[in-house]
């Protein structure tokens, strides 16, 4: 993503934002912290990335479980829908024959 900075005069020159580098991500943070006005070490830097990476496996988790819960119900449903459209394919509304008065020859 490009950022803009105003050159006077009217004109809008793009200047590309700072590159990213990887690896002192530890450093940004020390940097934020001190912003806010506190300081963060490294355990606690630690500590804040396994939270965040138990919560983004919980977050996994949970999507896993409701597309196998999807998948379930779906299989389910069809299966329910076989079994009733079979019951309704044997389905007699007269029930049985032979009640009723017997037919006579004459």
């Amino acid at each position: 993503q490009q950022q803009h900075a105003y050159q006077g005069g009217g004109a809008w020159n793009p200047q590309p934002a700072p590159p990213q580098q990887p690896g002192n991500q530890g450093q940004w943070m020390n940097g934020l912290a001190n912003i806010q006005g506190r300081e963060v070490n490294q355990d606690q830097y630690d500590a804040m990335s396994r939270k965040k990476n138990e919560y983004q496996r919980a977050l996994e988790d949970q999507i896993r479980d409701k597309a196998e819960r999807k998948e379930r119900e779906k299989r389910d449903k069809m299966q329910r829908e076989v079994r009733e459209e079979r019951e309704s394919a044997a389905y007699n509304p007269w029930g049985k024959g032979g009640g009723g008065a017997p037919m006579r020859d004459d």
